[in-house]
This record gives structure tokens, sequence and C-alpha cells, in this order.
């Protein structure tokens, strides 16, 4: 209570006290029912793995399929990944050419066959740093200045905690993590690309276990009116070589250009 509205005077005072507590209590039980964010992600981290399950590994290369039905689509995907933040993902396009992105732990980049090479700023470059972090899940308090668990609602046919995130620079995104499973089922956000910021919503399903951590296998995902599903076909955590993440040459150039 506001120490004005303990200033009132006699009947009104205490009628009006009488009546705030009325309607508050009920909102302070329902917030005392949330649990706190990081007891959120913590759960995630262990119903996935766990912490040693998760730091064990190096490398990732994950198979992949994209399909879009509306617009009859599919196209093969494959993201290699090396710790600490290292990352390149080739995409065939039916019809246009190979679309590959990458970050290097200091150069976001991308190679699109039909608008050619670039380098990422900004947001975009924000945003692909922080997918490039292979221990991500072990460092959402490094990625994000804040977490605050938002509400109990139900996505994906799962009753689950909306968690809001927010990074250094501002960007916000939220996860929502089944309350029993403790496994994220849905998520959202702004995604950065050439074309602008576009409003993404993903839900989650199908876990299976590869080496000792549980991942989604299925992802759909609402961009720009269209539905798209990525089903994950393989997962490997052998080693990979370095040339994978050499910078295209194509990059370099525009990599050196931009230096003062």
């Amino acid at each position: 209570m506001q120490h004005s509205t303990l200033s009132l005077a006699g009947a009104a005072r205490r009628a009006g006290i009488a009546l705030c507590l009325a309607l508050a209590l009920p909102l302070t039980a329902a917030a005392q029912q949330l649990p706190p964010a990081k007891q959120v992600i913590d759960r995630y981290v262990e119903a996935v793995g766990g912490r040693e399950a998760i730091a064990r590994h190096r490398f990732r290369t994950m198979e992949t399929e994209m399909s879009m039905p509306a617009m009859g689509m599919t196209m093969p995907m494959k993201m290699v990944m090396a710790a600490p933040n290292r990352i390149v993902t080739t995409a065939e396009m039916p019809g246009a050419g190979t679309l590959r992105s990458g970050y290097d732990g200091s150069v976001g980049w991308q190679v699109n066959p039909m608008t050619g090479p670039s380098l990422m700023s900004g947001a975009e470059l924000e945003q692909v740093a922080q997918t490039a972090d292979f221990f991500s899940l072990l460092n959402y308090d490094k990625l994000y200045r804040s977490m605050e668990t938002t509400e109990r609602t139900e996505l994906n046919g799962r009753p689950c905690y909306r968690v809001k995130l927010t990074t250094a620079t501002g960007r916000e995104s939220w996860q929502c993590f089944d309350t029993e499973t403790g496994l994220m089922v849905a998520s959202g956000g702004k995604q950065e690309s050439q074309m602008g910021s576009m409003e993404v919503t993903s839900l989650l399903s199908d876990y299976k276990e590869f080496d000792g951590i549980r991942m989604a296998t299925r992802s759909t995902s609402k961009m720009m009116g269209q539905d798209m599903t990525m089903t994950v076909k393989s997962v490997s955590h052998a080693p990979v070589d370095a040339s994978v993440f050499a910078l295209p040459a194509e990059i370099q150039a525009l990599a050196q250009a931009k230096r003062p």
C-alpha cells in the first residue's frame, strides 16, 4: 500500500485498506505460485540431461529438413557447431542454390544465392552470436541481463511457465517450459534478417536423446504468415575439422574492406 493511502482518515481509510487487501491477496497468491526464472531454467537444464552431459561435448553436427507446406517446398539443412562459439549453416534452396551463413567468434556472415555475400551487424549479429554459443543452456545468466517468469499458461497442448528474457541491448524474447517435464515447449520473439525484423513463434516437440542430451526433433514456426516445420534427421558430436568454420573468400574480402 502507498503511504498516502494509509494516511486516509477514519472509516474511509479502513474501508479502503480492506478493499485493497481483498483485491491484492488473490493476485499475491497467484504470483507466489510462479517459480523464479532461474529455477525454471535450471530445471530445464536437468531435464535435457544435466550440466555434465551438456559440458561433455565440443562439437555438434545436425542434419535437418525444413518444409513449408503452403509453398510446396522442402529443403535439407545442415548445422555444424564447435565450442565455444562457432557455427556454420547450409540450406539447399530448391531452384536457387545453397544458402550459407555462419559465425566464427567475431564475424557473422551470410552468402545468399539471390542477394550475394553480406556481413551481419547490430541485432542480427547479436542473434547469430547467441545462437553460436555452444553452451548457451549453461549461459543464460551471461546471455540475458534479466529473466522473469511472467505467467503459467498453455502452449503446444502443454501447461508451461512462460519466461521473459532480455539481452544486454534490450532485445526481448520468451520461452515456455513444461510444468511437468521441465522441457521447453515453445519460444518466440523477433527474428532479425536481411529482410528486417519479424515476429516468430516456434512450438517444440518430439524430444529424443543424442549422446546423453535430449533435444526437440520437431519445431513448427510461424513467420510472415507461413508455417515452417523443421525435423531433425540426425545429430552427431564427433570432432569437426577447423576448416569447416573458415570464412568464405567473398566474406573475407568484405571483412577486409570494412577494416579501417
